[in-house]
């Protein structure tokens, strides 16, 4: 992993787009799999802790997990284009996700799926729900500067 961590390669990155951008995420996943992912973690962590400048945040929310998992719901819920049986796996993967308990009308709700995370103060829920009358919500929030350190288990 090298020395210049996340941040300082967004710039040459946000310039880039479509095949060039999924280039370069490639590489960056290549690289990423010659390493154990203790070893990772251990080189993230103080990069996590000690190196964080909340400018940074504004400048990448674009390209954030809730956004871009925000992203990837709205395309695999509702217009997936699988066969049931991966469907179904999705399904019952993304239910398994955080945020259920917060929503105050469950009893309505007959699909859900739904991540929650944090860090560097920047609290994010990103999922999707189905009501029974058949409403359809694709959500991503995200709150700079929240108090949050760890988000508990649902």
């Amino acid at each position: 992993m090298g020395s210049g961590g996340a941040v300082g390669h967004l710039q040459p990155y946000r310039a880039l787009t479509g095949k060039d951008r999924a280039r370069l995420a490639a590489l960056i996943d290549a690289d990423a799999r010659k390493y154990r992912a203790d070893y990772v973690q251990y080189k993230l962590d103080p990069y996590s802790e000690t190196r964080h400048k909340p400018a940074d945040d504004l400048r990448v929310h674009n390209l954030s997990t809730p956004y871009e998992l925000g992203t990837l719901l709205a395309h695999e819920f509702l217009r997936p284009g699988l066969s049931p049986r991966p469907v179904k796996w999705q399904r019952d993967v993304m239910a398994l996700g955080f945020g259920k308990s917060a929503l105050n009308w469950k009893p309505q709700i007959n699909l859900f799926g739904g991540k929650g995370g944090n860090g560097w103060g920047i609290l994010t829920y990103s999922g999707y729900f189905q009501t029974t009358g058949g409403r359809r919500v694709v959500y991503a929030f995200m709150q700079h500067g929240a108090d949050q350190t760890y988000t508990d288990s649902d």
